[in-house]
């Protein structure tokens, strides 16, 4: 009799470590641990993705290589403005760029500067003849709505 129950204990203790075996795989598998790294080897690289606002900024921003788009925080179009880097400081952090008017390229906007974290996560958004800053923070590495 103590030998089968001796047994049974062995059998559950393996079904349990097989099940926790597989529970810790599952929840690795969907963490995307070993996922390619988010490329911020340039201010323009790192720009490009999905940037929540932390401040008073009404929308989210998309960057591609090209182009912005917000998407208002609380619903509604979204707006996407084409866009050159006119400038880039990789030491410092920093990227200025202007938005194009496709209808008239000669037609300039003034460029901004987008100010990054330390680490990258996070940046201040300076608009053009304003004195305010607004606080965004990295997302994910979405192009688009």
């Amino acid at each position: 009799m103590r030998t089968l129950t001796a047994s049974v204990d062995i059998h559950a203790k393996r079904a349990l470590l097989a099940t926790l075996v597989a529970i810790f795989c599952v929840a690795v598998f969907f963490s995307g641990c070993g996922g390619p790294a988010r490329d911020v080897s340039t201010p323009h690289a790192a720009l490009l993705g999905q940037w929540k606002p932390l401040s008073t900024g009404p929308a989210y921003i998309f960057f591609s290589p090209d182009t912005a788009t917000y998407l208002p925080k609380e619903g509604g179009e979204s707006i996407a403005l084409r866009y050159e880097v006119v400038e880039e400081n990789g030491d410092e952090s920093w990227i200025k760029i202007r938005y194009i008017d496709p209808g008239d390229p000669g037609d300039e906007a003034e460029p901004f500067t987008i100010e990054f974290s330390e680490d990258w996560n996070s940046f201040y958004l300076y608009p053009a003849g304003s004195p305010e800053r607004l606080h965004y923070a990295y997302v994910d590495d979405r192009q688009s709505p």
